[in-house]
């Protein structure tokens, strides 16, 4: 079987594999596998009356609180790795590879890990990385800048709304648009 259709790292086994040896593509594969998981327990009561943002109610709706945690943990990683290394050059590896994975999680249509992965990209601390963007491949930032715009808040989500209707499955939808939807 040919490795490069499944992605797997030379150093599969070895005690020093980091997450930087696997590809993107597998990463995104992984994160969606585990995030499906979660998704398919959400059962429809959870959705009622808002139980996971009210004290008295969230243990009403544990999936869809498990999911939020889930979706702050890829996030809060995502930015916590782009901002780590102390060069100017290791921050745009991990960050192309950061923006790479997001790529791969749009093509798998999993909207909610990919809004985590934007909420990383746009938070502070990652945002003012001037220089370090400056130094992302073009095609890489071009693509993902079409990614941000299906995904933009304007108009309720107005270009993601109408990107969901057309998606084919398998999709896993950005459950906060989803809970917008619900409350409309």
């Amino acid at each position: 079987i040919n490795d490069r259709i499944l992605k797997i790292p030379r150093n599969i086994f070895s005690p020093t594999l980091s997450w930087m040896d696997v590809d993107e593509e597998e990463l995104a594969r992984q994160i969606t596998l585990i995030e499906f998981k979660i998704y398919k327990k959400i059962k429809p009561t959870e959705y009622l009356n808002q139980a996971w943002n009210k004290p008295h109610l969230k243990h009403l709706a544990p999936n869809i609180l498990k999911l939020i945690r889930r979706f702050n943990h890829i996030s809060e990683w995502t930015a916590t790795k782009i901002v780590s290394p102390e060069t100017i050059k290791k921050r745009v590896k991990v960050m192309t590879k950061m923006m790479s994975i997001a790529i791969h999680l749009r093509k798998l249509n999993n909207f909610n890990s990919l809004m985590s992965f934007i909420a990383a990209f746009n938070s502070s601390s990652v945002y003012r990385l001037k220089f370090t963007r400056a130094e992302i491949p073009k095609h890489i930032t071009e693509a993902l800048e079409a990614i941000q715009l299906e995904m933009d808040t304007q108009e309720s989500y107005k270009n993601y709304r109408s990107l969901i209707m057309n998606s084919m499955p398998p999709c896993l939808p950005y459950l906060s648009v989803s809970y917008t939807h619900l409350r409309a």
